[in-house]
Protein backbone atom coordinates (compact mmCIF):
# COMPACT_ATOMS: atom_id res chain seq x y z
CA UNK A 1 0.00 0.00 0.00
CA UNK A 2 1.25 3.54 -0.88
CA UNK A 3 0.41 6.58 1.01
CA UNK A 4 1.85 10.23 1.02
CA UNK A 5 4.78 10.00 3.00
CA UNK A 6 5.45 6.26 2.54
CA UNK A 7 4.63 2.74 1.82
CA UNK A 8 3.94 -0.59 3.64
CA UNK A 9 3.39 -4.43 2.75
CA UNK A 10 0.54 -5.97 4.02
CA UNK A 11 -0.20 -9.76 3.99
CA UNK A 12 -3.67 -10.52 3.93
CA UNK A 13 -4.86 -13.79 4.45
CA UNK A 14 -6.80 -15.72 2.14
CA UNK A 15 -10.03 -16.53 4.65
CA UNK A 16 -9.67 -12.76 5.41
CA UNK A 17 -13.86 -11.15 4.88
CA UNK A 18 -13.80 -8.98 2.36
CA UNK A 19 -16.66 -6.74 1.92
CA UNK A 20 -17.87 -3.03 0.13
CA UNK A 21 -20.01 -0.74 1.24
CA UNK A 22 -23.04 -0.52 -1.25
CA UNK A 23 -26.34 2.17 -0.42
CA UNK A 24 -29.13 0.68 1.09
CA UNK A 25 -32.98 0.48 1.96
CA UNK A 26 -34.60 1.01 5.16
CA UNK A 27 -35.94 -2.34 4.66
CA UNK A 28 -33.14 -4.63 5.22
CA UNK A 29 -32.90 -3.04 8.92
CA UNK A 30 -34.83 -5.82 10.20
CA UNK A 31 -34.80 -7.49 13.90
CA UNK A 32 -31.87 -9.59 14.30
CA UNK A 33 -29.71 -8.29 11.31
CA UNK A 34 -26.76 -7.51 12.36
CA UNK A 35 -25.07 -4.03 12.58
CA UNK A 36 -22.22 -1.57 12.86
CA UNK A 37 -22.93 2.49 13.70
CA UNK A 38 -20.68 5.12 12.67
CA UNK A 39 -21.38 8.01 15.12
CA UNK A 40 -20.04 11.46 15.90
CA UNK A 41 -19.43 13.13 19.44
CA UNK A 42 -23.34 13.62 20.49
CA UNK A 43 -24.38 10.04 19.38
CA UNK A 44 -26.11 10.78 16.31
CA UNK A 45 -25.50 7.68 13.54
CA UNK A 46 -23.67 9.04 10.74
CA UNK A 47 -23.91 5.60 9.01
CA UNK A 48 -24.89 2.39 9.64
CA UNK A 49 -24.19 -0.87 8.12
CA UNK A 50 -26.20 -4.20 8.20
CA UNK A 51 -25.08 -7.55 7.30
CA UNK A 52 -28.07 -10.22 6.03
CA UNK A 53 -29.00 -12.25 8.65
Amino acid sequence: MSYPGGSQKIVVPESASVSMLVPGKREQLVKGAPVNLTMDGSGMALRVQVSAP
